[in-house]
């Protein structure tokens, strides 16, 4: 049998203790505000998750859980669990929801006894209104939206975005993270670096576009699906499609077509990405 280093045994004994230790300290934050449908949600978040689905009330339900991350000691997780605030505020026009970490201080017991800033996740479970204005700006988290409709804006760094049953103006635009969209409704703007993409829709009414510099974006459509596609790509870039249509160049990688004598827009432009369109 094999000895281990002590030095790395070491090394997994502190970092599951670590881990041990953060699971215990948690904050928990719950209120309830009036909000009417159409009202704004705003939410800014830096890493945690956001759950947010739809019920019948006038109001809108926040639940935050501060929660210390892995590889911080005791003291200094129980302190970035107490630092980090959680902002809540409305006005007349809706409600503003913000992850604050600005009180939470640096730590020097990291490896190589750099100081550097290890903050807490912060986990939301929001209901509202069907109806509403989405706006999220994101860095890193989970973002889950089931039943909603109006317009929705999410714009996230690395995180990775799921929703069903979205009606309205639907814009996304990330990093290099994952979306996944089934049963959307209405429009779309998606925007992503490298990210992946899969957008399930039931119906596309309005103009919309698709834009990646070197990630792959797959629509599955209804086949009755009426539109004027306009796609600008690059030599390294691609469209692939299931749908009949003839092809009307405009340039060397620049073309134009209908899908089912035409509707409205949907624009594709790539560096190097590849798009794909399902019936």
């Amino acid at each position: 049998m094999r000895s281990v280093n002590p030095i790395v045994l070491a090394m997994i004994l502190i970092a599951a203790s670590a881990v041990a230790v953060a699971g215990e300290f948690k904050r928990e934050i719950s209120k309830t505000l009036a909000f009417q449908p159409g009202d704004r949600l705003s939410i800014k978040a830096y890493k945690g998750s956001i759950h947010l689905t739809s019920w019948d009330r006038n109001q809108i339900e926040i639940h935050a859980t501060i929660e210390a991350p892995p590889l911080s000691d005791s003291e200094y997780a129980r302190e970035g669990v107490e630092r980090t605030r959680v902002d809540i505020s409305e006005s007349s026009s809706g409600v503003r929801i913000k992850s604050d970490y600005e009180d939470v201080p640096s730590s020097s017991s990291g490896w190589f006894w750099s100081r550097t800033r290890i903050l807490p996740f912060v986990h939301y479970q929001i209901r509202a209104p069907r109806n509403l204005s989405l706006r999220i700006d994101d860095h890193k988290s989970e973002i889950e939206l089931f039943g909603l409709d109006g317009r929705i804006d999410v714009e996230t760094h690395k995180g990775r975005v799921e929703g069903n049953d979205l009606i309205g103006q639907v814009r996304i635009d990330t990093h290099k993270g994952e979306v996944r969209l089934e049963a959307v409704s209405g429009g779309m703007k998606i925007d992503t670096h490298k990210g992946d993409i899969f957008v399930q829709a039931n119906r596309i009414d309005e103009d919309s576009s698709f834009h990646t510099h070197k990630g792959t974006i797959v629509l599955d459509l209804p086949e009755n699906l009426r539109a004027n596609i306009r796609a600008d790509l690059s030599k390294r870039g691609a469209l692939r499609s299931e749908f009949d249509f003839d092809r009307h160049r405009r340039g060397r990688y620049s073309w134009d077509a209908q899908i089912n004598g035409g509707g409205p827009s949907l624009r594709f432009s790539t560096h190097k990405g590849t798009f794909r369109l399902r019936n």
